[in-house]
């Protein structure tokens, strides 16, 4: 194990930031050596939290008894993201079209 001795010694500075630096370069430097057993428990940890994400997700969306659409759900980030981004450009383009036909700008 290579750790160079003045990168963990902490030095007098403001709020601590470069001590953590140096601590997370140490972190970084030990994980190699981290034992087969302790890897093998972050990947069961990381496909538990995968697996329970996975089964933890749903989108439901209905018609309220006033006519109003409600959508509710939990969704994985990258297809959150998607129907985020989807609302935006439905949104503009209703826009667009309400400004178009009336000739106004809206606020």
């Amino acid at each position: 194990m290579n750790i160079d001795i003045p990168d963990v010694l902490p030095t007098p500075e403001p709020h601590g930031v470069p001590l953590l630096r140096r601590l997370a370069v140490v972190a970084r430097r030990a994980r190699p050596w981290r034992s087969p057993r302790a890897r093998r428990v972050d990947r069961q940890a990381e496909a538990r939290e995968t697996a329970r994400r996975h089964a933890t997700r749903a989108l439901h969306v209905y018609q309220d008894e006033d006519g109003m659409v409600v959508i509710r759900g939990r969704l994985a980030p990258e297809v959150g993201a998607m129907l985020v981004q989807a609302l935006a450009a439905a949104r503009e383009t209703l826009y667009q079209r309400a400004r178009s036909m009336w000739g106004a700008p809206l606020k």
